[in-house]
């Protein structure tokens, strides 16, 4: 993120990190968690970290979130976030239970 400009928090314990983003942090959740499932991944701002995932899955896994981060910058820049978004924004916490 850092290298594309995206301002975030990053916080949690080593096994369980997690981020969050300074603008529209609920959008680009949606969009991380929509784009990485393409690539076959369950992604959204936590990481949980286990010691089955080798070098290889992780370097893979960077490498797919950069690619991800990269085409937010250009759409934050472009102005086009939201259409990036292919279904509804995600709620916080508990929110789609009430």
């Amino acid at each position: 993120a850092k290298k594309h400009g995206l301002p975030m928090h990053v916080g949690g314990i080593p096994s369980l990190t997690h981020f969050n983003f300074e603008n529209d942090h609920l959008k680009i959740k949606t969009i991380i968690t929509q784009e990485m499932l393409k690539k076959g991944y369950l992604a959204g701002n936590s990481v949980y970290v286990s010691i089955l995932h080798s070098k290889k899955i992780v370097d893979k896994y960077i490498d797919d979130l950069d690619d991800v981060f990269m085409d937010i910058k250009h759409a934050i820049a472009n102005g086009t976030l939201d259409k990036m978004l292919i279904g509804p924004v995600c709620m916080t916490g508990f929110k789609r239970l009430n």
